[in-house]
């Protein structure tokens, strides 16, 4: 019996720790994805300092949050997302306001797109 109960125990931790890990991905990738549309936005509008403010932050954002995405999602998403910081920083220091736009919506996508991902669903707890 005390076997039973220790299989149950561990089920369980492994299923709460499941949880938690697909929730802290979703809430990171969800603002991730939030910050990044808005900075497209405002670089569509012409609002580079604010539109360069808001990447900045989403990239601190990203670089406090880019090992516990790595350890717990697919690997080929986060270097994409990478590669996209890196081109938006190369955009950014040239001027160029509509392909920074483009990457910084490209971005937001990215990141959307994991979180849809990542959502809740019993064949993710599997």
């Amino acid at each position: 019996m005390k076997r039973l109960w220790i299989g149950i125990l561990a089920v369980t931790v492994l299923l709460v720790g499941g949880i938690w890990a697909s929730l802290g991905l979703l809430s990171v990738h969800n603002r991730l994805s939030g910050q990044l549309y808005e900075a497209a936005i405002a670089a569509q509008k012409d609002d580079m300092a604010k539109a360069r403010e808001l990447m900045a932050d989403a990239e601190k954002y990203w670089e406090k949050h880019r090992a516990f995405t790595a350890a717990f999602s697919d690997h080929e998403p986060i270097e994409q997302i990478d590669q996209l910081f890196a081109r938006a920083r190369i955009c950014r220091e040239m001027g160029l306001s509509a392909q920074y736009a483009l990457i910084c919506a490209e971005l937001s996508e990215v990141s959307s797109a994991i979180a849809e991902g990542l959502k809740l669903t019993w064949w993710n707890l599997l």
